[in-house]
C-alpha cells in the first residue's frame, strides 16, 4: 500500500513538473456510475426504484392459440408474458421471506402458468438476495440481532397489509415451503424489493449462475424473454449504490461488503455469491472482467 501511494505521488509530480505523466491507477473505477445500456432499456440505472417501469412494456409474440392450435400474434405486457400475481402480505417472517394472501392469479400464457388461485394462503421467498439469519438454534446472538435490522426494514419498505405484485420465474418452484418470486411494490408497482434492499444497504445479494445465464442471453434481444433480462442491471446499480452512498448497515456497522459478508455466520461468507454485480471500485479481486462481472459484460457487448 505504501509503495502504491509512493508512485501514485511521483506520478502527480512528474505531471506537475510537465513530463510526460505516468500511467498509475490510483483509485479504482466507479464504473457503474457512467456504464448506459443499450437501447432495448428504456430506463437509465439511475432510476433503479422505478424499475417496475420496464414491465410496462408492451412486446409482441407469436404463439399458439390453446383453442384452435394456430400460431397468431399476441401482445402482451412483460407482467403478462411473465405472469404476474397480485398478493396481500399477511406477515414477514424475516428480511426476504412474507407471507400473503393470493388476490390476484398467475396470468396464464403459452411460457407461464400456475395453479394458484384467489384466496390461497402462500409463502413468498425473494429471490437475487439473501438476508441475514433471524431464527434458527445454531444462530448466534450478533446475528439475530443484525437480522432483527433488515427485518425491521423490509417491513417499513412494504408495510402487512400491501398488495405486492410478484413474479416468478416458474410458479412451480419452491424453497421448502416457500414460492420463489420477485415482488414490486409501491405507485404503479414500480419499486422493486430486492432493488431497494441493496439500495437500502440491508442485504448482500445472491446470483446464480441461472440468473446470469439469463441477462446474459437477453441483454441484446429487443424482447426480453426473462425477468432478469431486464432486472438484473438495476439489481446491480442499486447494490453497488448502497455502498457507495453508506446506505443501512454500511452507516454503523460495515465499511465494506467484504466485512458485511462475515456477518453471515449462518451461512458462511457471501461475498462471492453477489461478485457478479459488485463494482470494480469495491472488489479486491484482481481478475475482473466480461466472464465474471457484468458491468464487463455491458461494457464489452455495448461495443459491438
Amino acid at each position: 500500500m505504501k509503495g502504491r501511494k509512493s508512485l501514485c505521488l511521483l506520478s502527480n509530480l512528474i505531471s506537475i513538473s510537465l513530463i510526460s505523466p505516468l500511467v498509475v491507477s490510483c483509485a479504482r473505477t466507479k464504473e457503474y456510475k457512467t456504464l448506459k445500456l443499450n437501447n432495448t432499456y428504456d430506463l437509465p440505472l439511475q432510476d433503479f426504484n422505478k424499475v417496475g417501469k420496464l414491465f410496462d412494456k408492451k412486446v409482441t409474440r407469436n404463439v399458439k392459440n390453446k383453442k384452435t392450435g394456430a400460431f397468431e400474434d399476441a401482445t402482451y405486457s412483460y407482467w403478462e408474458w411473465l405472469g404476474y400475481a397480485e398478493a396481500k402480505i399477511t406477515h414477514w417472517r424475516d428480511g426476504d421471506t412474507f407471507d400473503a394472501e393470493i388476490t390476484k392469479a398467475p396470468f396464464e400464457t403459452i411460457v407461464s402458468s400456475s395453479s394458484l388461485k384467489v384466496g390461497d394462503k402462500i409463502a413468498v421467498r425473494i429471490p437475487t438476495i439473501d438476508t441475514l439469519e433471524e431464527h434458527g438454534s445454531n444462530v448466534s446472538e450478533k446475528e439475530k440481532e443484525l437480522a432483527k435490522l433488515d427485518h425491521a426494514y423490509a417491513e417499513k419498505l412494504i408495510p402487512v397489509g400491501t398488495t405486492v405484485r410478484l413474479l416468478s420465474s416458474n410458479w412451480a418452484n419452491k424453497s421448502y415451503d416457500r414460492h420463489i418470486a420477485n415482488a414490486f411494490f409501491g405507485e404503479n408497482f414500480e419499486q422493486n424489493f430486492a432493488t431497494s434492499m441493496l439500495a437500502g444497504g440491508y442485504t448482500l445479494p445472491r446470483i446464480g449462475d441461472d440468473v446470469k445465464s439469463a441477462f446474459r442471453d437477453d441483454y441484446q434481444e429487443s424482447i426480453k424473454n426473462s425477468i432478469y433480462g431486464l432486472l438484473l442491471p438495476y439489481l446491480a446499480y442499486a447494490y453497488n449504490w448502497g455502498i457507495e452512498n453508506k446506505k443501512g448497515f454500511y452507516e454503523k456497522h460495515f465499511k465494506n461488503p467484504y466485512e458485511f459478508s462475515k456477518a453471515y455466520e449462518s451461512h458462511g461468507e457471501m461475498i462471492n455469491s453477489g461478485k457478479y454485480i459488485l463494482s470494480q471500485a469495491y472488489s479486491q479481486d484482481s481478475n475482473i472482467d466480461f466472464k465474471n462481472n457484468i458491468f464487463k459484460f455491458i461494457e464489452k457487448m455495448n461495443k459491438k
